[in-house]
């Protein structure tokens, strides 16, 4: 058998993007090995914005409930290894005897045990110790007092998972496979030890490859117009292309607007699923904890109901488990501050716009910012800098390329002179008696990092 090339330049040799997407492709691929990868608890998140704070809040709470999770994301910012996420006690990790740790020991176990890999960060002040004559899955419960930190998934596990598809995947897959197609069916092969999977819809939900493995709760985050064209032609198609994948039980964010809302509505009654807002299964005391930890933990307001949909999953599935065990948000570029008087965001669209000048306006308190801005050419970037424009002093665009994308460098300059914003390229001055917002796409925010650290050496 030949060798086996790294799973990294596999995926690297493998089309992100198609001008005609083969449908019929991935659910024949995961249907040709799924059974040698059974998937447990799936629970899908579909929408336009908030689907990886929505999921990961959620994949940690499992975790501190005392269960194993998987998280799979994307895109990513700066290695595909963050769209793979796992946490949670696992048998190997708590065997002591097979450790040979101290019986006393509260010291971290950091582990690389294959497709189980896991960080526990366990706290010194627990008051509980482990009692060595309990089963591991004991232990486990018992001590997830300490605070559960996952980990993205290592290059090792990675290349373990690749090897699998390329020794269990029908030869007709193994190269047809587009690269987030592929990425998706490693994330299945690493996730298959895991008690619940949280996945998250790439792009759309009806035709999108994460919706061909079966469910147990559907999530759907606020809904607006992106993907224009792929995904329909105005807010209703790309709502119902969304939203047409929920299963019998299915949550809503309290965010949703009026549009997807009603199309929401009219899906259920017609597939017979039973829908609700995520406050309707949160009391007033958790809505009031929610709220403070996001305070606490200086998470934009728009987070709220995000959490208080990972959240309402967890009240649904029924997981026992305090916010107060809930680590901080472990995401980069969602309104991070990267300095006292620079933020970023990984929001592209004009729904993302929106959440972000209302929380622009509660930080600053009407003082405007300076924009730090490029988007792609599929992008709808005169909505976008017209919902941002209130807030906004001046706009800098920060020049980078992508392969195989075009930027949307006329479109922009068209909508700022339109709109009366002062523009400039960037030329790297960051003033401290400025405040500055790097907001764009995964890929600006990707690159603007790259050149800060650069930049302070």
């Amino acid at each position: 058998m030949s060798k086996i090339c790294s799973v990294k330049k596999f995926l690297n040799d493998r089309p992100i993007f198609y001008k005609k997407i083969d449908y019929e492709r991935f659910p024949k691929a995961y249907e040709s090995i799924k059974d040698k990868i059974p998937l447990k608890n799936v629970i899908q998140i579909i929408g336009t914005n908030g689907k990886g704070s929505t999921g990961r809040f959620l994949a940690n709470a499992i975790a501190a409930a005392g269960f194993r999770v998987g998280h799979y994301t994307s895109p990513h910012i700066f290695r595909l290894n963050e769209r793979i996420y796992l946490a949670g006690p696992t048998d190997k990790c708590l065997n002591f005897r097979e450790l040979n740790l101290d019986r006393n020991s509260n010291q971290c176990l950091n582990l690389d045990r294959g497709l189980s890999e896991l960080n526990l960060i366990c706290d010194s002040k627990s008051p509980s110790k482990p009692n060595l004559n309990q089963s591991s899955s004991e232990l486990a419960k018992q001590n997830f007092r300490c605070a559960p930190i996952g980990r993205d998934v290592s290059d090792v596990q990675l290349q373990r998972a690749h090897e699998f598809l390329q020794e269990s995947l029908p030869a007709e897959f193994k190269d047809s496979l587009s690269y987030f197609e592929y990425l998706t069916l490693a994330a299945a092969v690493l996730f298959r030890d895991c008690d619940y999977c949280v996945i998250e819809a790439g792009m759309g939900g009806e035709f999108d490859a994460t919706s061909s493995f079966g469910r147990t709760l559907s999530l759907f985050t606020p809904i607006g117009t992106d993907h224009l064209g792929m995904l329909g032609q105005n807010l209703e198609q790309i709502a119902h292309t969304k939203l047409i994948m929920m299963d019998k039980e299915a949550i809503l964010s309290d965010e949703m607007s009026e549009v997807p809302l009603r199309i929401a509505q009219q899906i259920a009654e017609q597939k017979g699923t039973h829908l609700r807002f995520a406050t309707e299964l949160l009391s007033k005391s958790e809505q009031a904890q929610i709220a403070e930890f996001c305070a606490h933990n200086n998470l934009p307001k728009f987070q709220i109901s995000n959490l208080a949909l990972a959240l309402a999953a967890m009240k649904f599935l029924n997981l026992k488990f305090e916010i107060s065990q809930l680590p901080p948000l472990n995401l980069r570029g969602r309104m991070e501050a990267l300095a006292p008087n620079l933020r970023v965001d990984v929001g592209h669209n004009e729904l993302a716009a929106q959440q972000v000048a209302r929380e622009i306006t509660e930080i600053y308190g009407g003082k405007k910012i300076v924009l730090i801005y490029n988007a792609f050419a599929d992008k709808d970037v005169a909505a976008v800098l017209r919902t941002l424009a209130p807030v906004v002093e001046r706009v800098e665009i920060f020049n980078y390329e992508v392969a195989d994308r075009e930027m949307a460098a006329e479109a922009i300059t068209r909508a700022l002179d339109a709109l009366k914003i002062p523009h400039s390229p960037f030329r790297g001055e960051l003033r401290a008696d400025e405040e500055y917002l790097v907001f764009g796409s995964f890929h600006l925010v990707e690159n603007f990092i790259l050149w800060l650290e650069a930049r302070r050496g």
